[in-house]
């Protein structure tokens, strides 16, 4: 027996590459073509309610612990549900693929900014430098210190940063994200996908009971698209990409004529098909820099039980809860079970933290 749920939209991560590849430290190696070519932009086409949930590309330990990951900063093409651009972000795809990593291992990232062009506006306290990146990890226990999560580094275009992350071995399992924190920049690029899940998972011999340790996964990125902070960032970043108005930019209006979006994994209205009677776990982030969220089974057919909060087992899971509810950049791990077959529609609200609310 099956039971379909519609929630909000997701895509996947393309064309990532390990460090296990041969490029050296050029920059130019690694960006074929570089990042600004029509030719060598890929297409990320998610015009289309109701489409399968997809799921990103998936990056693992080795048997010693070590993740390595290469993080290629461009651009692709974009069909959106209501409009067509050009975005930022990692890999080709949207949201970058899921990093995972282990408690007592180590995560290595080479940050790739394969941008050709200068890196755009310099501002104090504005919106400045779009070509500019780096990375930050949210939420894990991680040194700031170089090469950990030091928000003050800033890969230029045709530059790369390498990155290592090492994981205490008593560090708590849990979902964490990534995303790039250039001072100025956050909006414009996390505003266009530029983010990723990254998940701490349970070793084999952590005390929880079974039936959350084997709980099939689904993970899903809330990512904010909001074409006003869009145009304001661009317009004052001097972004020579796209104005979100007319230059690269078209509003096509082909599901929906909605411009301030709170999508899944860059999808709009996926459908997410799970067994009646099954739990599952939600893996939740949400990828905005001021929108919230909070969503209910509107049926009632649908149970939630909360496991985790910001990367962190409560210490009463699993707990019932009526409504799931997250603000900007909150995660959550929440088991979920419907339980008779048919379709279940989850319909979020949107609460805007500058107080504006949307439905």
């Amino acid at each position: 027996m099956k039971v379909a749920l519609l929630t909000l939209a997701v895509t996947l991560g393309r064309f990532s590459r390990t460090m296990a590849d041969n490029h050296g430290d050029d920059p130019h190696s690694y960006c074929v073509g570089g990042a600004n070519g029509p030719s060598e932009r890929p297409l990320l086409d998610l015009t289309e309610a109701y489409a399968p949930l997809r799921v990103p590309e998936q990056i693992y330990p080795d048997e010693n612990g070590l993740t390595e990951v290469t993080l290629l900063y461009g651009l692709k093409d974009y069909n959106g549900p209501s409009f067509s651009s050009i975005l930022r972000g990692f890999n080709g795809g949207a949201p970058g693929p899921t990093i995972h990593a282990v408690p007592g291992g180590k995560v290595k990232v080479k940050l790739v900014n394969c941008f050709e062009n200068p890196i755009g506006s310099e501002h104090v306290n504005k919106y400045q430098k779009p070509n500019a990146t780096n990375l930050h990890t949210h939420g894990p226990h991680v040194g700031g210190r170089v090469p950990g999560d030091n928000v003050f580094r800033q890969a230029n275009p045709g530059e790369l940063l390498d990155y290592e992350y090492d994981i205490l071995s008593n560090h708590m399992p849990g979902t964490f994200w990534y995303h790039p924190h250039i001072h100025g920049s956050t909006a414009l690029q996390v505003g266009q996908g530029a983010a990723g899940m990254l998940i701490i998972d349970d070793p084999e011999d952590y005390e929880i009971p079974d039936q959350i340790k084997d709980m099939e996964q689904i993970q899903l990125v809330f990512q904010h698209m909001d074409l006003d902070i869009l145009r304001d960032a661009s317009m004052i970043s001097g972004d020579d990409v796209t104005d979100w108005r007319t230059k690269n930019f078209e509003i096509t209006n082909k599901t929906t004529d909605l411009t301030n979006l709170m999508l899944v994994n860059m999808q709009f209205l996926p459908k997410l098909t799970m067994t009646a009677g099954k739990w599952y776990r939600w893996r939740m982030v949400v990828s905005s820099i001021r929108a919230a969220l909070g969503f209910i089974s509107q049926s009632g057919n649908c149970e939630f039980k909360l496991l985790a909060k910001d990367g962190m087992y409560i210490n009463d899971a699993p707990r019932d809860v009526e409504a799931v509810l997250l603000a900007s950049g909150n995660r959550a791990d929440v088991a979920v079970r419907c339980n008779e077959p048919g379709m279940e529609k989850i319909d979020t609200t949107f609460v805007d933290l500058l107080c504006r609310i949307t439905f």
